[in-house]
């Protein structure tokens, strides 16, 4: 794994929420996952820290890599790590284990370490309790109102969390099947509770996000805008509104001036939310400001080094401009993300064509790994052939292309 790489005027203290390790049946991961980003999320609020994103922290469930290992990739000073156990009761009394733990890495100290052992209805108090600990144990001063951020239960409703746990923590490669599974578990938490804020702003995003990428339709949008105007009708100055209302402007009606307001506001709300300045970044790039698209999206990247989308983004934001000392390397750390994926290898090997001229070594780069039957595989060869103007090959790869290409 490539290191982060820090950025010298932050200043902030870093730190990564390890996944924390579920002890109860494997059914239940998800709650595990949950008790991570909760924690995680609360210490993002926290305007003194640089808090490392789940998506990252999550690369390293249980890989057997030390400690010190995981910080120096990520590039952190502290690593908080734990282990949870849902105890279920057949009258009710369900209970909650937790037992984090919070290292300093420069020493290997265990600066804290606590057992909570409550009723499950006590879960949101204990997410409070632990970033609490965290940040006065590394040091960290919380700014105005920042304490007040901490705090807070999203909803009374335990079923109706369990479920937004699950929403969150829900994947499958079926896309269609991930959207109907995704949307009807979030359905049905704000079924259970309509008054939970954080249900109805996920299910405007996960609305226009599914309109943006793959269902341009009305019905889709109007959904995302029903959500949203539940959200703003509870809170509509929740940083989790305000992303929502961003995204609905952004991925739905492309008003970028108006979306990137909201998305400022958020960021201020929640300063190491990577989504957030993903979002902003993306906007800059398509009003043509790239300094500060660029700029936003490797502080992303700072807090997020291990996301492939970030990553794969970098270096083609870095190409465009022939900043090809830049996007070769970039190109690199996210094939080690996805070795599987060949349109990065083509691009870096394209990339290097540019840079250098060097059409033997793209050659090269594309055969490290052949991969018959991949579009880019064989886009990658048709490229090398016409740059090595031997026409015969690429006619052949051409349809070979016409063969791997799926149809329209």
């Amino acid at each position: 794994v490539t290191q982060a790489t820090p950025d010298p005027a932050d200043d902030r203290k870093m730190v990564v929420v390890l996944p924390f390790e579920n002890l109860g049946p494997p059914e239940e991961a998800y709650f595990a996952a949950g008790m991570t980003e909760e924690v995680t999320s609360r210490l993002a609020k926290v305007g003194g820290l640089g808090v490392i994103s789940r998506t990252s922290a999550t690369q390293y469930d249980r890989t057997g890599k030390t400690t010190r290992q995981i910080a120096e990739d990520l590039g952190v000073d502290y690593v908080v790590e734990g282990t949870v156990r849902w105890a279920r009761s057949a009258d009710g009394q369900d209970r909650v284990r937790i037992t984090p733990k919070l290292i300093r890495v420069t020493d290997d100290t265990q600066l804290w370490s606590e057992s909570f052992d409550r009723r499950i209805d006590d879960i949101f108090a204990v997410q409070t309790e632990i970033a609490s600990e965290v940040i006065d144990r590394m040091g960290v001063t919380l700014g105005g109102g920042e304490q007040a951020h901490l705090a807070g239960a999203p909803t009374k409703n335990l079923e109706a969390y369990e479920l937004y746990l699950q929403a969150k923590d829900y994947r499958d490669d079926n896309w269609r099947e991930y959207d109907r599974r995704r949307v009807e578990m979030l359905e049905q938490a704000v079924a259970l509770d309509p008054d939970f804020l954080e249900a109805w702003a996920e299910l405007s995003s996960h609305h226009s996000g599914w309109y943006m990428e793959v269902e341009q339709t009305e019905e889709r949008l109007a959904k995302s805008r029903e959500a949203l105007q539940r959200a703003e009708a509870l809170d509509p100055d929740h940083p989790q509104t305000h992303l929502a209302r961003g995204n609905y402007l952004y991925r739905g009606l492309r008003e970028y001036d108006r979306a990137l307001e909201h998305y400022q506001t958020a960021l201020r709300m929640a300063p190491n939310d990577t989504r957030t300045m993903e979002s902003i970044s993306y906007i800059y790039r398509r009003q043509g400001k790239m300094d500060e698209h660029l700029e936003q999206l490797e502080a992303a990247f700072r807090l997020d080094p291990q996301n492939l989308n970030i990553a794969a983004n970098l270096a083609m934001s870095y190409r465009a401009p022939r900043r090809f000392d830049v996007a070769v390397p970039m190109y690199e750390r996210a094939e080690e993300m996805n070795p599987n994926d060949y349109r990065l290898r083509m691009n870096r090997a394209l990339s290097i064509v540019a840079w250098k001229g060097d059409v033997a070594a793209a050659r090269r780069i594309i055969e490290e790994r052949p991969k018959p039957g991949d579009v880019w595989y064989t886009v990658g060869l048709l490229v090398v052939h016409l740059l090595e103007r031997d026409y015969p090959g690429a006619v052949a790869q051409a349809r070979q292309f016409a063969h791997d290409s799926p149809p329209l």
